[in-house]
């Protein structure tokens, strides 16, 4: 039960939320006892994302939250976000009941006296929203969004397969990280391990050998480390079998209704 309370004091003028134990929010997020209140932006969604119940949702959406069931209507598409919004537009996303990947890795960053570790992007600007062909207005039209990436007039999806690679890779223990764009190399699939049947380019630097993923149609990367032993050969990819399509945007003019952009 959500009880809208305004505060009676002449400083503050904005209704407060006040959630009890049991109410949780889409995505997962828990908003915690009664004497917490979170203002509430003017699209519906939660302003302060700083609470630790609340950047839960940043690891379900790192996972997928797996919110729309098994169809075959529904595709994964590549969105464009501004800059260092990713975080606000994926939890935008899930609040409109979206199925979101934005999948994070773990980085070490000076912080005054001492280095933290934080999330951060795994691809700066992109994440990721299953959704069905032409429903792009709530995606379009959430803050942060820039653009769905497309190819040519219409926008390009974006295999399950390196969907669910990314995924796994992300839920596994192993450290990533990301990699500048490598096409070209020896493709390998993994055999053994929690990624086994995940596919990439092997690469060996510094006596380490990291696994390369690629997302063609964004034109980046993430390197995993893995056991040369773990993996096999397997026949290289070509633009005749695995063609990458020419990225166009698509964005919302001024009138508010998307648009496709012309190729």
């Amino acid at each position: 039960m959500l009880v809208l309370m305004r505060e009676s004091s002449s400083h503050c003028h904005r209704p407060r939320l006040i959630t009890r134990n049991r109410d949780r929010w889409p995505a997962g997020i828990n908003m915690g006892s009664v004497s917490h209140r979170a203002k509430l932006c003017p699209f519906g969604a939660l302003r302060n994302v700083e609470t630790k119940k609340q950047r839960n949702c940043f690891q379900e959406a790192a996972r997928g939250n797996r919110m729309v069931e098994q169809d075959l209507d529904y595709e994964w598409y590549a969105v464009c976000t501004r800059h260092q919004h990713e975080k606000v537009a994926a939890r935008v996303l899930a609040y409109k009941q979206l199925e979101v990947f934005l999948p994070l890795y773990k980085a070490r960053r000076r912080w005054k006296d001492r280095f933290k570790e934080i999330s951060l992007p795994l691809f700066p600007g992109y994440l990721f929203v299953r959704e069905r062909q032409e429903r792009w207005l709530p995606i379009l039209t959430a803050p942060g969004v820039c653009h769905i990436v497309s190819c040519g007039e219409r926008p390009a999806a974006i295999p399950s397969s390196e969907i669910e690679a990314l995924r796994r890779i992300v839920e596994s223990t192993l450290r990533i990280e990301p990699h500048p764009f490598l096409k070209s190399g020896d493709w390998v699939r993994v055999k053994y391990g929690p990624i086994a049947g995940v596919e990439g380019i092997l690469l060996r630097k510094k006596n380490i050998d990291r696994l390369v993923l690629s997302v063609d149609m964004l034109g980046k990367s993430a390197a995993v480390e893995v056991d040369v032993t773990h993996v096999e050969r397997i026949p290289a990819r070509t633009p005749e079998n695995h063609p990458v399509p020419r990225i166009n945007p698509i964005s919302v003019p001024t009138s508010g209704r998307p648009a496709l952009s012309a190729a």
